[in-house]
């Protein structure tokens, strides 16, 4: 294969990492331009002026444009910082929280637009894109409780171009997962989760369990271990 012009006299490897950073900046590029497909609900009939009527509606439909947008711009802005700081870094987890607060923002509200961009990169076409970028909070919430699994298959679903209602549908007839409000969320404390498991399990008697209860019991744990080798680092 022939090395362009302006390419030669450079090695392989060299070039090939230079497609790569080519590639990598114009994906940065299209996901920094995208523009969610969005529809107004409601009714903006607030005067008796047709045509301000209609202007009304038009800046409620830019304002959800620009919610839409920040939202994902400042998920993608929280992980980059988090992972910096907990990378090879390694700094203590609660510098990430200060940084949050001297920039106006708590860690509950960071949550929600990390959740919501990572399952907007994960979404390959811009019919999966539009919807995450539109989904109500409950919605994105619901999903990213699920298993790394059922999310990579959900996504596959939504890029297929299903509508909001029917994601709807298709998540109220899923087994129920655990979830916790963001109150939950902000009170958690590992040390007293693990006391409250381990009293739990004191009082469990494998013996005394019936043979389809300890079958049940033993499935039930494994899923529990496989949750928790997730974030073994």
């Amino acid at each position: 294969m022939a090395i362009p012009t302006r390419r030669r006299g450079l090695g392989l490897d060299v070039y090939a990492k230079e497609q790569e950073t080519e590639i990598a900046a114009s994906e940065q590029k299209n996901e920094n331009n995208f523009l969610p497909s969005l529809e107004i609900e409601g009714d903006f009939n607030l005067t008796e002026n047709q045509s301000m009527n209609e202007f009304l509606k038009k800046k409620a439909l830019e304002l959800k444009l620009i919610q839409a947008k920040a939202s994902l711009e400042l998920g993608k802005l929280f992980i980059e910082v988090e992972e910096t700081l907990g990378g090879k870094n390694q700094y203590a987890p609660g510098v990430y929280v200060k940084w949050l607060e001297l920039n106006g923002y708590n860690k509950m509200t960071a949550l929600r637009h990390k959740k919501r961009y990572r399952l907007f990169s994960l979404c390959m076409k811009e019919a999966g894109k539009n919807l995450i970028a539109i989904l109500p909070m409950s919605i994105i919430n619901r999903i990213a409780s699920m298993e790394d699994e059922g999310i990579k298959e959900l996504v596959t679903v939504i890029d297929g171009g299903i509508t909001r209602e029917e994601l709807q549908n298709l998540l109220e007839e899923a087994p129920e997962v655990l979830e916790l409000d963001d109150k939950d969320v902000e009170t958690f404390s590992l040390e007293t989760e693990i006391k409250t498991i381990s009293s739990i399990f004191s009082k469990i008697s494998f013996e005394k369990l019936a043979v389809s209860e300890k079958e049940t019991f033993e499935k039930d744990i494994k899923k529990i271990e496989k949750i928790l080798k997730k974030y073994v680092k």
